[in-house]
Order: C-alpha cells, then structure tokens, then sequence
C-alpha cells in the first residue's frame, strides 16, 4: 500500500490541478463527482472545490481526481496529477512507513474466518455501508462471496448505474427493503422478505429512484425523529437469537466515505449494535486511514472502546477485495454448466441460482475449474473424504475425488443399478409430464447416498437438484422446477428432483399434482407423448424401518427398496474400499460409519464400539448429559441434531473465537461418535449429531445397561433442561416434541400407532406413573400445545381403560390451546390423579 501526504498538500495539488481547467470543464468535473452533493459543489472555484474533495475523501482525494480527469477525457491531466502524486507519496514514505500495521491482509483473513481459512466459518454476514463513489464500486465484487443476511445501506443512490446496491444486483438477488417492513411476528418478516434465502439490501436513509416524500434522503435533525427508531427496530431484528445466532453473524462496518461527526445515522446505528451484541462480533473495514483515524476518534470518545483489534485501513479496496477473494469454500472459477436441448449447455447465472432458494442445484461441471495445486485443497480433499467416511453427508465433492482417482471409485450398492435403469424407463416409456419414484431405505445403509450418486452420473442427461427444505409450499417448488426446467432456453429441459426424508404428513403426490398444473399453466405438457426433455422425475428417498413391506404396498415400477443387509459382492467392494483408505487415511478403522456397512450391520460389532466407547461413563457430568441427550434425540427423531451454539451455551463456552477450545474437545473421548456439520434448515447452523442411527441406538442400550440410566431418565433431564427452551434453539424443541409425539404407521395408507416409539419404551420400562409425569412436564414446557394433554388421555384411555381421567381430551381442532393452561377442569384432574 502507498503513504500519502496530509491533506494541505493533497488539496494543493488538487487545486493546482482545476486551475487547468476550463469553466466548463470545472463544471463537469463537478458533476462526474458524484460522492458529494451537487448542492455543495455548484458554483464553487477550484479552491473550494479542491478543498471540499479533500474533506469528504481524505487520502482518497487524490485518486478520485485523476478518476474523474480521465473520465472527463482529461487524461494529461490526471498522468501529470499521479507523476506529482508518486513524488509526493515517495517524500512521506521514509517518515511514515514505520506508523503502518504490518500484516493487515493476515489480519483481515483471520478477521473474517475465525482465524481459519474459509467463509464458511460464519453462518452469516451483515453489511453497514455508507455513500460510495463509481470508482469504488468496481473493487467490491468480494460482497457477491459473503452469505450475506442483509446490507443496511446508507448512501440513498445506492440502485442508480454506479452505486452499490446496481453493482451488486448485476450478479446477485438484492431484495430492497426499508427498516419498517422488519417489524412485526419474527416468522412472519422472515416469510415475507424471503430472508436467509435472498440478500435483503435495506435503504436507511432514502432512496433517490422513488419520488415519494417517504423514501427522501433526510438531514440528521430529521433521520434522529422519522427513522432512528426503525433502523434500531432492525437492529434489534438483526441482533434476535432467533434471527442471527449471536457469535456466528460478523457485522461489518464498511465505510467507503469519511464519517466527519457523530451527529451521522451511521453512528447511531454502530451504537445499536453494540448495545446488543458483544463487539467481538463487529469490524469495521475503512476505504482511508484518515476515514478510519475520525472513526475510531468517536467510539473512543462515545462508546469507551478500542477498535483498533478488529479494523482493517491500511488495505486498498482493491487490496481487501482480493484478500477475501481468494478465501475458501472452494468455488469454481469459471460458469457453472447446465445441460440444454440438442445436446448443448448454458450458463447458470449466480442471479438465476439465488432465484431457484428451495433448490440446491447440481452442474454439469460441478467441483470442476478449481486450482487443485493450493496448499489448502489436498488438506480439504482428506477433510471431506474422512468426514464422510466417519458419518458425515455424502457431498458432490466425495463423487468427483472418486471419478477423479479411477483406480478407487466409489462404493455402489447393487441396487444402484436398479434404480439408475427404474429412471432411464421412466424417461422413456411413462407419457406423465412428472413421474414420483419412491426410494425405500433403512436409516444410515446409504440410501440418499446411493440416490445423490445417481444425480451425479446423471448430470449430463438431466437437470439434477435437491430439494433444500421440504416445508416450501408446494407450488412454490413446482414454480422454481418449471423456471429450471426452462432456463436459458427456448426448449425446456427434462429435470431429476432428489426429495430427500419427506415427511408422512406430507404426501409426495402434493408436489407431482402442483408441477403438472405449473406445466399447465405455462403450456410445457404441449406434445408431452412425443418431449422427452419435458419431463419431471422425482426421485423420493424415505427412511422407513420396513422398506421391503413398503415397496411391496407400492407400484414396483415405480418404487424400490434398499435395506441394511449387504450382499457377498458389496462386502467384497467394502472390503477393497477399506485397503484403498488404509494408503491414503490414518486410522480408518475409526470411520465408524464406513465400518458399520462393511460389518454388515454386525449388532456385536456396533455393540462392542459402545461398550468400549462409554467404558468410565460419568452421567453427571456435563459431556455425559449431552452426550446421553444426542443418544436419545438421534435414535427416536430421523436426522435430527443439536446445534453447535446450544452445545457451547451448555459448556459455557462464550468467546467469539474459541481459541483452543471447542465443543469436540470438550467431549472427549465420545468425540469419536460425534460428527459437526452444516444444516440448511432454519437459515443455516452448524449442529452437532451421532454419526449414525445404530451407535446412538447401541449407546442408549449401553447406558441403561451398565449406568442404569433409561431412556426415560434422559428424557425427563432434557425437558427439564431451561437451555433447550429458550429463545433462539426452537428446532431443539420440535426435536424433542416430535419425539414425544409422533406416532408412526401400522402399514402405508391405514392408522398410525398409539403412540410414539419413546412413549412406547418408557410404557415398557416404567409404566404409567413415568409416563404421566412426562407428559406433565412437556406439557408445562409447550403450554400452548393440546398435544400432550390429548396424548396423556388417549394413553389413559387405551393403556389403563381410566374413562374418568380420560374425558377432558379435547379434539386436535380446538385452537390449539393446552387445556391443563386454561382453566378446564378436567386436564387438571387428569394431572392430580
């Protein structure tokens, strides 16, 4: 980075340099300068003009001169202006150079990733922007990178050609919203501005496209009384642990132009958010030293606190915008392909992709045009391949190392083939605009995995995706398939949806009916008998714990089963598997979950890894609870978890960055059966889970066995527990009320069972005092509930024929309130009895 002069000889200089100028020319260099109200620049000389430029841009006045010179087709000009410049910088260097931070791209990097290597670190981001000028738009493309929850923008000509939010909105989706609309029923502002899904930029003072008085740019005076109060409303949005979980969203102070006093909207709203989260979780990013030397002058003064730690302005722009390019995740450095009609491809826009939100896309050339020679990827390689192999969700990464290294392909079980021709018939025979295929599997034999590796070998004949949430609406994922189906092209495409894990409640014929209606309406069935490209497959993975008797019950070319028992063939291909990991892993035998399908299943196999695993258990301490939490949780609720700001809270672990300590430590030595790993859901968290169904399930076994400690202990500890009912861990409670109450079916299509599977054991174990006080507790934890209150009366009713206790349930359809809270007589005589 370069040294400049103090201001006096920068304004000198500019000066000079305007008295070339001719009137006219003056005038349009004041109008290309479009940082600085036309209103103060209007009329001015060169000496006022020259001194207004230093005082808005700093040590940035200098270069937004010779900018606009050149823009203005002065171009001598601006080369005369930067020959004087570098004399100048070169007679400040000697004396300044020893002033400057050393490292600051180092600083950034550690700044933005947790003192790692890669984004992914943070779950979110969120941007605080002021006015920018044209020639600092073209150095913040590294904004496209960041997962970003929204920008709060402060520069009113942010969407016009050459602000901000314009740059931005070229490349990626930028709903524009202002601070109200963040006010009301959290779920509801989440829905309705389709946060976590798409960047919301928020205008917070202004917006000079609209004309109306609403969305005009106000002086301070005026910001403090019309709006202050709603960008502290968003903020305090921002700051909800329901929102953003505090410790994973960095906020970012981005201040493109000089910040003079403290009577600013920006300031106040840098005081917000420090009155609600730790300041650890805010860095400031300065486009000048000068800008950032006036910044930190006031937080100083007014907040009582020291910036310094955790701001970067000795960087360029240009600088900070390479830095964090070239940061992880991994990312492909040219287009991403989609196959096309008549064998030909096009160009996934990122913009198109932000669009799709329910669908997690799969490219033609998906993990491909990465620099595989950085001194990162062959530690990322290992990472991905052990995380998998330990339990972890197969990725796109785990297929292409393997098509990559064809000498050590990936493990297929034998009904892949099965299957891959089940959808080639489909394709070829069925006249159905949309066909559902049903994948029936046991929890944890490689269902989705054999699933997820037939997109990939598929990706060059279909359009392949994953459907991200199965709570959308229907429609609304039949509307985003229809988009894929035909973008960038006049022909649509045929298309391979994965719907991994749908619920019961939810029937999969819902989304078949919604997409042929959405064909419909866009006329894409025209000639379906005779389009093979207009075609939908949907290809549906449920865990079931008969998939043999569910595929029975259903259309068997249109169905099939893959169950937890290998064939001679898949043992040998586990075996082989095992020798190729042995040269390239250490340890390998610890990949647990790669082990269970190579034993077999082997129920002593899995059983001796508890055993050993759980040898001098301690059930009152702290990793023993959560650890006998993870094992209850993850053998009665399909793919559930804990997430990883839960398990800190309960360890007490508070600091931003953990330095040398972490929740996998702290679990030592059960840290072997646990796996960390993203979710999507919710907006994205990290959660932390058993790595396979059957270890939890054997855990829970060992625990009641050796340690006495049932599964009816654990579940009243955990609903006992205050941390899993506050504000901010809402999944961890539908976790545990659905496993207290979901009941599976008898058979498809017919009656569900009386009660969940948990209801069932603890019945087994304990009987019916254990069984109340459960319901009792949960009760009091989901008060506004009528679940458990109407599962305690059945239970009463069918299990111990007490008609007296059983009388006050009420009907699923009565409001929704818990009986027990509302003054009924009879759910309080249920719970006294």
């Amino acid at each position: 980075t370069t040294v400049l002069p103090d201001k006096s000889k920068i304004a000198v200089e500019i000066q000079k340099t305007l008295e070339n100028l001719s009137k006219d020319n003056l005038k349009k260099f004041q109008f290309y300068e479009k940082s600085i109200p036309q209103g103060k620049l209007e009329g001015k000389d060169t000496v006022d003009t020259a001194k207004l430029m230093t005082e808005h841009h700093g040590e940035d006045a200098l270069r937004v001169t010779t900018d606009i010179l050149q823009n203005i087709d002065q171009r001598e000009l601006a080369r005369q202006l930067e020959n004087r410049m570098g004399q100048l910088e070169q007679r400040c260097l000697t004396k300044e150079v020893m002033k400057k931070e050393a490292n600051q791209g180092d600083k950034l990097n550690n700044l933005l990733t947790c003192g790692g290597n890669s984004l992914d670190n943070y779950g979110r981001f969120v941007v605080v922007v002021n006015k920018s000028s044209p020639e600092q738009v073209q150095y913040l493309q590294f904004l496209n990178k960041l997962k970003l929850f929204c920008v709060l923008d402060f520069d009113p000509s942010s969407v016009a050609p050459g602000g901000l939010c314009h740059s931005y909105s070229e490349s990626r989706v930028a709903n524009k919203h202002t601070p109200s609309q963040y006010q009301g029923q959290t779920d509801s502002v989440i829905k309705n501005l389709n946060l976590y899904k798409q960047t919301s930029w928020v205008f917070c003072n202004g917006r000079n496209d609209l004309d109306s008085d609403s969305n005009k740019e106000l002086d301070y005076k005026n910001w403090l009384r019309k709006s202050c109060k709603d960008v502290e409303q968003l903020v305090l949005f921002i700051c909800n642990p329901e929102v953003l979980l505090h410790g994973k969203c960095l906020i970012i102070f981005l201040l493109l132009s000089p910040v003079d006093n403290e009577k600013k909207p920006i300031f106040d709203t840098y005081k917000a958010f420090i009155k609600q989260i730790e300041e650890e979780s805010i860095i400031t990013i300065c486009a000048s030293r000068s800008t950032y030397e006036k910044w930190k002058k006031m937080i100083q003064e007014k907040c009582d606190s020291d910036i310094d730690p955790r701001s970067i302005y000795e960087l360029s722009l240009s600088e900070v915008n390479g830095t964090v390019m070239a940061l992880g995740p991994f990312n492909q450095t040219s287009g991403r392909l989609l196959p096309s009609s008549d064998s030909s491809f096009v160009v996934l826009k990122q913009k198109d992709e932000d669009l799709l939100t329910a669908l997690d896309i799969l490219c033609l050339n998906q993990c491909e045009n990465i620099d595989e020679n950085s001194p990162d990827f062959h530690d990322f390689r290992i990472k991905v391949e052990e995380e998998f192999y330990r339990g972890g969700k197969v990725k796109w990464w785990n297929f292409y190392f393997c098509d990559k290294d064809k000498d050590k392909p990936f493990v297929k079980r034998d009904k892949y083939k099965t299957v891959k021709r089940m959808i080639m018939s489909q394709l070829r025979d069925s006249k159905d605009m949309c066909v559902l295929l049903n994948l029936f599997h046991h929890p944890g034999c490689g269902g989705s995995t054999l699933a997820m590796h037939l997109m990939w070998d598929l990706r060059q004949e279909f359009r392949c995706a994953v459907l991200k949430d199965n709570t959308l609406p229907k429609t609304e994922v039949a509307m985003q398939v229809r988009k894929l189906m035909k973008l960038e092209s006049e022909k649509p495409s045929r298309v391979l949806l994965l719907v991994d894990d749908l619920k019961e409640t939810e029937n999969p014929q819902d989304l078949v009916s919604c997409i042929h209606k959405a064909a419909v309406e866009d006329s894409l069935n025209k000639n379906v008998d005779n389009a093979q490209n207009c075609k939908v497959i949907i290809l549906n993975c449920v865990r079931v714990h008969s998939p043999k008797k569910q595929y029975r019950q259903h259309d068997p070319t249109q169905s099939q089963y893959i169950t937890s028992s290998l064939t001679p063939e898949e043992q040998k291909e586990f075996e082989k598997k095992l020798k190729e990991l042995k040269e390239t892993h250490e340890k390998p035998e610890n990949f647990y979950s790669f082990m269970i399908m190579k034993s077999n299943f082997d129920k002593k196999y899995i059983d001796d890894l508890a055993r050993y695993t759980l040898e001098n258990f301690d059930v009152g301490s702290k990793k023993g609870q959560l650890f006998g939490f993870l094992a209850l949780l993850n053998t009665y609720v399909a793919a559930s978890e804990i997430s990883l700001s839960l398990c800190e809270e309960f360890f007490g672990i508070k600091r931003i960055q953990l330095l040398g300590d972490s929740v996998m430590d702290r679990m030592e030595p059960y840290s072997n059966f646990l796996v960390e790993e993203r979710v999507e859901e919710w907006g994205g968290y990290k959660g932390i889970r058993i790595l396979h169904h059957a270890i939890a399930s054997a855990c829970l076994e060992e625990l009641e066995r050796r340690y006495c400690w049932k599964v009816s202990d654990i579940t009243m500890e955990i609903i006992h527990c205050d941390l899993f009912f506050r504000v901010g861990f809402l999944k961890e409670r539908l976790s545990i009320k659905q496993m207290l109450i979901e009941r599976h079916r008898i058979k498809d299509g017919g009656d569900r069972e009386p009660f969940s599977p948990l209801i069932d054991k603890i019945h087994n174990q304990q009987g019916r005092q254990t069984v109340k006080d459960v319901f009792v507790k949960a009760s009091s934890r989901f008060e506004t509930s009528a679940s458990f209150p109407q599962a305690l009366a059945r239970y009463l009713y069918i299990n111990e024929r007490d008609f007296s206790e059983a009388r006050w349930a009420r009907p699923s359809g009565s409001g929704g309130q818990n009986p027990a809270r509302h003054g009924h007589q009879g759910p309080t005589t249920a719970f006294n009895a």
